[in-house]
Formats: C-alpha cells, structure tokens, sequence
C-alpha cells in the first residue's frame, strides 16, 4: 500500500507542482502552486465584483421603477 506521502507527492507531480530533479534526487517546487492559488484568487474577486455590479444594478432599476422611468 502506497504511503500517504508518496500519495500526494505524485498527485502533485502529475499536477505539475513539483518536478523530480535527477541531479539531487529530490523534488522541485515549480512555482504552480502559487499560481494556481492567485488564479483561484483572482476568481473569487471577479465573482465577488460581479455580485457586487449586480446588487448595484438592481437598486438602478428599482429606482427607475420608483421614478417612472
């Protein structure tokens, strides 16, 4: 049975997170796992940007409504 460690060592390869270096025999942090986390970042704000332009547009309309126009 595959350790746990071994486990998410070659899921996070596969993912191209790390990157076995023959030359030291160890694994290499490819800098993926910072980008992945911005992205994921950089989403949730342009969701949170969008809910927010839609709060906005609905009190426009509401106010239009209330104006008559």
């Amino acid at each position: 049975m595959m350790s746990e460690i071994k486990r998410y060592t070659l899921e996070q390869e596969e993912k191209g997170y790390l990157k076995y270096n023959d030359l030291t025999k160890t694994y290499d942090d490819t800098g993926m796992g910072a980008l992945v986390e911005e992205k994921e970042r950089l989403e949730w704000e342009i969701w949170s940007s969008q809910r927010d332009l839609n709060r906005v547009l609905d009190k426009i309309v509401a106010l239009k409504i209330d104006l008559g126009i």
